[in-house]
């Protein structure tokens, strides 16, 4: 994968990987990638629906 990137002229190569899987992590990290960015979410609520849009006034 990484030949392959290189040989496109990409300048890096980005894994997602959840958090919770530290398995995943041990490995990559011994394959050479390391962690440069946080992303944060949240599971809303079933049913939540849209958010209501605000009519400007």
């Amino acid at each position: 994968m990484l030949d392959l990137a290189a040989a496109v002229g990409a300048a890096d190569v980005r894994l997602a990987v959840w958090t919770f899987n530290e398995r995943a992590i041990r490995l990559y990290e011994r394959m050479g990638p390391t962690a440069r960015q946080l992303t944060m979410g949240r599971l809303l609520p079933r049913g939540a629906g849209p958010a209501p849009v605000p009519d400007g006034r």
